[in-house]
């Protein structure tokens, strides 16, 4: 799986102390990968040599503060323990939908890293004009 920020980016830069050595590469690939699905599959290795280095570094510091959020909620799962996605009471069954799916993903993503992400636009999802 794709990092987008390392080790040293994380450490030096960003200047993390939450997540210990051994969990930290653990926590920036399951980071890129939120952050990659928020940018609808726009985060790549080659998308990050062709965008400017500010662009670059902004989506290395949202990739940084993502790896924060899910250490602070005791990883992935934690997220969104408290999402229902299907239930049965009685006669009565539900399963979740698109709106479900969507609240699943929402809760996924930092707001903060979301906020950084979205100065990049590769959050956006609207059409282009010319």
């Amino acid at each position: 799986m794709e990092m987008f920020a390392d080790r040293d980016f994380y450490l030096n830069v960003y200047k993390g102390e939450k997540i210990s050595e051994e969990r930290l590469d653990v926590r920036l690939s399951e980071a890129s990968a939120v952050c990659g699905g928020v940018c609808f599959g726009r985060l790549s290795a080659d998308s990050m040599e062709k965008m400017s280095a500010a662009c670059a570094e902004k989506v290395r510091l949202a990739v940084c503060v993502q790896a924060d959020f899910i250490e602070e909620k005791g990883g992935l799962y934690g997220l969104s323990s408290d999402s229902v996605g299907s239930y049965k009471l009685g006669d009565f069954s539900y399963s979740g939908g698109y709106y479900s799916q969507k609240r699943q993903a929402e809760e996924l993503i930092c707001p903060a890293s979301y906020a950084i992400l979205e100065q990049t636009g590769l959050t956006f999802r609207g059409v282009a004009a010319l």
